[in-house]
């Protein structure tokens, strides 16, 4: 009896599985991915790859440590996997895995895409380097969110001129405005 690759290992559990999402098999809906997350992981790799089989549980495992880590629940990190390989020996042209497959020399492949622009590649699953990069890319967008915060506002004085002597102290140490 032969073992196929699929199955080898046991399947990913559901939790962990809705923390990755499938490469789509067109441009413009990859593009449209990429803009709308600060942070994308792609996974590039082969079925035909045993490292890449060996690999999957490990890295489906740390993909849900890095979202608890993060306490992402609203997608700040979106983990894409892309295998190069389903639908044939070569992904077809005008797809996005064509284009990684140019990219990647070798696989399991990763790259990492900040602000829609790719800031990472790697080859091999070095969780230290990834994790390097992921904790910088994700510090940046903190810092991003903090700058589009809106200042506080003034306090607005009161609406009524004070009463007496003794309300026109309070409200000058309260607006910081002075009485003469």
């Amino acid at each position: 009896m032969y073992t196929t690759f699929q199955n080898i290992g046991a399947d990913p559990t559901p939790e962990v599985h809705r923390l990755t999402i499938d490469m789509p098999n067109d441009l413009k809906t990859w593009k449209e991915i990429v803009s709308r997350h600060p942070i994308v992981v792609l996974y590039v790799w082969r079925q035909s790859c045993n490292p890449c089989v060996m690999l999957k549980n490990r890295y489906e495992k740390w993909v849900h440590e890095i979202k608890q880590r993060y306490n992402d629940h609203n997608n700040t990190i979106l983990f894409v996997k892309d295998c190069l390989d389903r639908d044939g020996p070569m992904p077809p042209e005008g797809t996005p895995s064509a284009v990684h497959n140019r990219m990647a020399n070798m696989v399991p492949y990763f790259i990492i895409y900040f602000n829609n622009s790719i800031v990472f590649r790697h080859t091999g699953f070095e969780t230290r380097h990834l994790e390097g990069y992921i904790d910088v890319c994700m510090s940046d967008y903190l810092q991003q969110l903090e700058s589009l915060e809106p200042p506080l506002p003034m306090p607005t004085p009161p609406t009524q001129p004070p009463s007496s002597e003794a309300d026109t102290r309070s409200a000058s140490i309260q607006y910081y405005t002075t009485t003469s």
